[in-house]
């Protein structure tokens, strides 16, 4: 969106949308298990580029995702004797400041 963005100067919306990015832009990772807060911070820790998190892609929900790679992780943990029982509610999103460079 931000090369769209930067092809566009000088359009009379280039502005609007300039500031739709900066107000919604990612500043927060936001994680829904301590599992997925944990391993954004390890990838953080192992210098790796940080992944979008819990972000929806060709209509599928991806719990990590580095787009320019286009390779994404699940972190799907298997409950013993789960089956057929309904999934428990998600929890409150715990947020993580992110990777600091």
């Amino acid at each position: 969106m931000r090369a769209l963005l930067e092809r566009a100067k000088g359009h009379r919306g280039a502005p609007k949308v300039q500031a739709a990015l900066d107000a919604y832009g990612p500043r927060r990772k936001f994680t829904r298990s301590e599992f997925e807060r944990r391993f954004l911070e390890m990838v953080c820790k192992a210098g790796l580029p940080e992944p979008a998190m819990n972000v929806f892609v060709a209509g599928q929900e991806l719990d990590a995702y580095w787009e320019e790679a286009r390779f994404e992780v699940k972190q799907d943990l298997a409950r013993p004797g789960a089956g057929s029982q309904p999934a428990r509610p998600p929890r409150k999103k715990k947020g993580f400041g992110g990777c600091s460079s």
